[in-house]
């Protein structure tokens, strides 16, 4: 198709600006195709011959920038949004670093914007990029974007914007921990921003922050003969409300599952547990075994298997406990 693709271009350009929303979604996904491919050869480290998303890029980007904009937020069906978000993701992964600067702009443009479906564009597109190939050419720029991103989801936005907001503090901290961590006042700021707001979000909200979480520990170094590391300060408060908000009512759930976040978190947080603070984690320790103990009142749980998988849950993370304590 190499020969062809400047016709292919124009072809499907006029079927999703023109046709019907189910035609526009197919010709979405020819160029979706050639992004999967192209972008899975580069993450195998094999040659693109003709890479033909490089050359379409620019013609693309006006049509993905068009159907970015959309009033369907939350919609369970795929959509031209999703499919133009998807298809910028993965051009992220397989063009130059000019189609990333260029959508850098376009967040630039809209990402404070009082219209909140043009807002909501600017994170859609910050999201699809940050797990580009050009990671560190973008480091700085999601790092210095932190700040913005979280009043997205602390201040009086709506529920939109906050999901979006959330969902790319859980990608941002999974590909760009280390970085966070070598800030340290970025990481202590976030790290307690996630702590205080676990009890003050709706659940797909406060799992996205439970992940975050969990992200960041799983990258914080540790070895045996540490003295301290940077996540000594925070064990007291998170541990606490960790265990706290898996025993709050119905944090039990097959969809957003606070209670199954909660304790695998305890569990990683523990295993990164400094010499600093041995005493506080065996103090805790005992407050797990008590809950532990609790957990065999039948008549806390509506049902045999939520109390033998809380009990399967504990009894994992008092193994975590005897690993380092």
């Amino acid at each position: 198709l190499n020969d062809y693709y400047s016709s292919l271009i124009d072809f499907t350009t006029v079927i999703i600006e023109k046709d019907e929303v189910e035609n526009a979604l197919l010709a979405f996904e020819i160029w979706i195709s050639f992004g999967t491919i192209e972008s899975d050869r580069i993450e195998k480290k094999q040659i693109i011959c003709h890479q033909i998303c490089d050359k379409a890029y620019n013609k693309l980007l006006p049509l993905i920038y068009n159907n970015l904009v959309s009033d369907q937020f939350d919609c369970d069906e795929w959509t031209k949004q999703k499919a133009a978000s998807y298809l910028l993701a993965l051009l992220s992964k397989c063009c130059n670093f000019d189609l990333v600067q260029n959508v850098i702009n376009y967040i630039g443009l809209y990402i404070e914007n009082t219209d909140t479906n043009k807002k909501y564009s600017a994170l859609l597109a910050f999201c699809a990029i940050v797990e580009t190939v050009h990671h560190q050419n973008i480091a700085g720029i999601v790092k210095k974007s932190i700040e913005l991103i979280v009043r997205c989801v602390t201040d009086q936005t709506p529920d939109s914007i906050k999901d979006m907001g959330s969902l790319i503090l859980e990608r941002i901290t999974k590909y760009y921990g280390k970085e966070i961590i070598e800030d340290g006042p970025l990481f202590e700021n976030l790290f307690r921003m996630f702590i205080s707001s676990l009890t003050q979000y709706k659940r797909k909200i406060v799992i996205r922050f439970i992940n975050s979480l969990h992200n960041l520990v799983r990258q914080v170094e540790y070895n045996e003969n540490q003295s301290t590391n940077i996540l000594s300060g925070y064990m007291n408060d998170i541990l606490s409300q960790l265990l706290n908000l898996a025993f709050t009512k119905n944090a039990y759930n097959s969809e957003y599952n606070l209670a199954v976040g909660s304790f695998y978190l305890i569990g990683s947080v523990v295993e990164k547990g400094a010499k600093d603070v041995q005493v506080l984690l065996t103090t805790f320790y005992n407050n797990v075994v008590l809950s532990y103990e609790s957990t065999m009142d039948d008549t806390k749980y509506p049902n045999e298997e939520m109390q033998l998988n809380y009990q399967g849950y504990i009894a994992t993370i008092l193994c975590s406990f005897l690993m380092v304590c």
